[in-house]
């Protein structure tokens, strides 16, 4: 550590703190990672993976029928494709 550094002894040089200092505006901020916020009550946890696995099911016949149209859209455009060619 030089004189010229402002960062005390104890700091550890990690990527967050390099991609902090990148985004910081003036030179004299200090890159010190951050902690996380807390998780949310495992209740709410439950609540929020029940809702997604609900969204999930509701979305996945529209997904089968949106891939299967895409399937045929393709062998189509590869059929077209070779016969523009032969």
């Amino acid at each position: 550590m030089t004189n010229d550094d402002s960062l005390p002894s104890s700091f550890r040089a990690t990527p967050t703190a390099f991609i902090a200092a990148a985004r910081s505006s003036t030179d004299k901020k200090l890159a010190v990672p951050t902690r996380r916020p807390p998780l949310p009550p495992s209740n709410k946890l439950v609540e929020v993976a029940t809702a997604e696995e609900r969204v999930v099911q509701e979305l996945r016949p529209l997904a089968r029928v949106l891939l299967i149209q895409a399937r045929r859209e393709l062998a189509r455009r590869a059929r077209e494709a070779q016969t523009k060619v032969a």
